[in-house]
């Protein structure tokens, strides 16, 4: 695959010193050394939630509209690198079964594609980048039943987009045009990829959750299917 991560990274990090967004409290351990016991503060935890939220993101797109740097760089090289996928012509690759050698450009493309058509609908607010989303969500949720398994690599099939369709789909969620239906549809999508996990954490003794949590508001929704 492209270099995948690069732009977003660069994203990541110029959100990472400038968003105002409230940081979360995390607990502090003193330790007290004449009888070796730890006490620890008042937590007040704030769930980070997916990769990049909302403010973060509008404030990147008002920063590089205001030609700040790095923002206006980091924006057009965004822009340039997606081309393909957030182009109104890109079109769903969805397969009945992918793995590690089995429609995996598909899979991870299309994948890619869900994640910055979300994060452009976020940016600028056009439904258009947000009906992508869906689109792609629908033709994979609608066809793909399975990966190949078992296969020595059926991990690194899970690896190669799942996170990225996740993604997807946490930035449109409340889009109107994702209806119930739909969200229950991705949700039976990914549920087939959390079995293959599941399935493999059972046989290994590995009690859940074990994977799930990384992947933010869909994580809770399995646990509880």
């Amino acid at each position: 695959m492209r270099k995948i991560l690069f732009y977003s990274s660069m994203i990541l990090v110029g959100l990472a010193g400038c968003a105002k967004e409230k940081k979360a409290q995390v607990s502090t351990v003193i330790a007290e050394p004449k009888n070796n016991n730890l006490k620890t503060s008042a937590i007040n935890f704030v769930h980070p939630g997916t990769v990049l939220t909302k403010p973060q993101m509008q404030y990147a797109y008002a920063q590089a509209m205001a030609n700040v740097e790095p923002y206006k760089t980091t924006f057009a090289n965004f822009q340039s690198n997606y081309a393909t996928f957030l182009s109104s012509s890109y079109a769903p690759h969805a397969h009945t079964q992918v793995g590690r050698y089995l429609y995996k450009s598909d899979y991870e493309n299309d994948a890619m594609a869900m994640f910055v058509n979300g994060v452009m609908w976020n940016m600028t607010g056009q439904s258009s980048y947000a009906d992508k989303v869906i689109q792609l969500l629908d033709a994979w949720s609608s066809t793909c039943t399975s990966i190949q398994y078992p296969d020595n690599d059926w991990q690194l099939c899970n690896g190669y987009g799942l996170h990225f369709m996740i993604y997807g789909a946490d930035m449109v969620y409340n889009y109107s045009g994702l209806t119930s239906t739909k969200k229950a549809n991705y949700k039976n999508l990914f549920k087939i990829f959390y079995n293959y996990y599941a399935a493999y954490a059972a046989s290994n003794n590995v009690k859940s959750p074990f994977v799930i949590y990384g992947w933010p508001s869909w994580g809770p929704v399995l646990v509880n299917l």
